[in-house]
């Protein structure tokens, strides 16, 4: 039987963000694209509240 290993989402979902093409000027980035869009995706996933 072959080893499979799973990558932690989080680990998977960073990975991928990291191979998209950031445009903004690097002179003014406080926070990488990566990590914006990981913030992004959390929130998102949480439940709804009213």
């Amino acid at each position: 039987m072959e080893d499979f290993v799973v990558k932690p989402r989080l680990k998977s979902l960073l990975e991928h963000f990291s191979n998209l093409e950031d445009p903004r000027e690097s002179w003014r980035v406080a926070y990488s694209l990566s990590e914006i869009l990981f913030l992004v995706v959390c929130v998102w996933k949480q439940p709804h509240r009213n």
